[in-house]
């Protein structure tokens, strides 16, 4: 079946990003790393050309808690559609033991606080 241009106008406004679902136990309450801002989300950072995507996550992770972590992994690619942009989203899983701090702007929030905080692409990574 031929593309219309529509849908590759589509495919051209698409945008690929990493997030990352960094979660941490500390006194027995599952916490989950949030982006600060004018809206709360998953920390997030562009696909960077030259990088593979599990670079991209690891350095993204190690700005965010100061250090290499112990453990992440590639979880899922979800692709969230809008009239004017498809939006590409690869996944991760990471754990930081102990709830160490964050890098500013991020904050650890306890997972069941933020099921009214995050937008629907970011509580579909997290779930």
């Amino acid at each position: 079946m031929a593309k219309t241009d529509r849908e590759y106008a589509r495919f051209r406004a698409a945008q690929s990003q990493v997030t990352l679902a960094l979660l941490s136990v500390a006194s027995s309450t599952l916490y989950v790393a949030i982006a600060n801002g004018a809206s709360p989300h998953l920390p997030t950072g562009p696909v960077e050309e030259g990088k593979t995507l599990d670079q991209v996550a690891a350095d993204h992770l190690s700005e965010l808690v100061g250090a290499p972590t112990g453990y992440f992994e590639q979880l899922y690619t979800f692709s969230f559609d809008s009239p004017e942009l498809s939006n590409i989203v690869v996944s991760y899983l990471a754990l930081s033991p102990g709830a160490r701090p964050l890098s500013s702007g991020a904050i650890w929030k306890p997972v069941v606080e933020t099921a009214e905080l995050l937008t629907r692409s970011d509580r579909t990574v997290l779930d």
